[in-house]
């Protein structure tokens, strides 16, 4: 069975650990299946996870890759390249693609465009547990609703996208938890003797994605948080979940500090999350940094540019540890440092923990059932 995953972005670390993540439960269930990748991403990363590449890229706004056609099938063979019409399932896992940030050319780019064929081909096609909306044009929710009623299955992972969607099409999507909470994590022999304090991740998409008055506090808060954080004796350090931007931003913030951090940057998303997983308290923007101390009983304190961090969250029953636009992250942090309250959001966030992974293998089943289905 070929099973295509669309959506994969690398370098975003979130993204990856997505991957591993769909890739360690199929093989559970479908140890002979196949995965195959579009080749927008460097080969190297697909071969990274053996992952076959599909016939596939677009050229003035067409839709080329069927000239792999003409090649024999056992040279594509060698070659591990897959047709269009040899995927048997599509699993779309972009996170986050669809809504007004993005605009309506990505959603048609993606899916819009093919789908309606994917389905003449017999292929099944799921949207796995993502964030959408908002849609503020008609042209958008028409793409959206030719989308979702043209999929096998569509899952939001939040209340908020879960009414986004049923706004379009009522009674046809589902609404489930980000599925990496489930996947598994170690630390690198390298790291396995080291102790992990104070855990933190930002995100240079607070400041891409907002205002300059919100990016400008963004780094500001920051930087007192670490401040407070090293005077009261913790030991604080970055962790890297992106690529060059994250990375300049931890840089840019170490010229402002009194101590700069140590900067932990490793390749293996399974590695990130096991380093999340051992620290004692995260600060984080990236939306799978929060989902990997979550789901790991991890307490953590967010600060986010849409809905998505407020709607997770939520789910774990600690909201209020959600920076709001008129707090800081010292807000926060004095309120964490407490061990009465650390002890007491550690309890809440176990507990939810278990009941986000149910619901995340009760997800998988219902796709085991459809895919065996066909």
């Amino acid at each position: 069975m070929l099973i295509e995953i669309i959506g994969i972005g690398a370098p975003n670390k979130g993204a990856e650990l997505m991957l591993v993540s769909v890739m360690e439960q199929i093989k559970k269930h479908i140890p002979t299946a196949k995965f195959v990748l579009e080749p927008y991403t460097q080969f190297e990363h697909r071969a990274k996870y053996q992952c076959l590449q599909k016939a596939w890229f677009t050229y003035k706004g067409f839709q080329v890759g069927n000239v792999f056609k003409l090649v024999p099938k056992p040279i594509r063979k060698k070659f591990g390249i897959v047709l269009d019409e040899e995927v048997d399932v599509v699993l779309d896992a972009s996170g986050f693609a669809y809504g007004d940030q993005w605009g309506r050319k990505k959603a048609n780019d993606r899916l819009g465009r093919y789908i309606v064929n994917w389905k003449k081909q017999g292929k099944k096609i799921i949207l796995l547990p993502q964030a959408f909306g908002p849609f503020s044009t008609h042209n958008f929710k028409n793409e959206m609703r030719i989308i979702i009623q043209h999929a096998d299955k569509v899952f939001c992972r939040d209340e908020m996208s879960f009414h986004f969607m049923d706004d379009i099409t009522p009674n046809v999507v589902e609404q489930s938890p980000d599925f990496t909470n489930l996947c598994t994590s170690y630390l690198p022999l390298t790291l396995a003797e080291r102790t992990f304090d104070v855990c933190i991740i930002p995100n240079s998409k607070m400041i891409d994605m907002t205002s300059k008055d919100v990016g400008f506090n963004y780094i500001e808060s920051l930087v007192d948080g670490i401040n407070y954080l090293q005077h009261n004796g913790r030991t604080p350090f970055f962790l890297l979940h992106e690529g060059k931007s994250d990375k300049a931003l931890f840089e840019k913030l170490n010229t402002k500090l009194k101590q700069p951090l140590e900067i932990i940057e490793l390749d293996d998303p399974q590695h990130i999350k096991g380093v999340i997983g051992v620290s004692k308290l995260v600060i984080s923007s990236r939306f799978h940094g929060l989902v990997s101390a979550l789901s790991q009983g991890v307490p953590c304190i967010a600060s986010g540019w849409s809905h998505k961090y407020k709607m997770l969250m939520r789910d774990y029953h600690c909201e209020h540890l959600m920076i709001g636009a008129d707090e800081t992250l010292n807000d926060k942090l004095s309120f964490m440092l407490d061990k009465g309250n650390y002890l007491s959001i550690q309890q809440v966030i176990s507990i939810s923990s278990e009941k986000q992974k149910k619901l995340t293998q009760a997800m998988w089943q219902s796709i085991f059932l459809l895919i065996d289905s066909r």
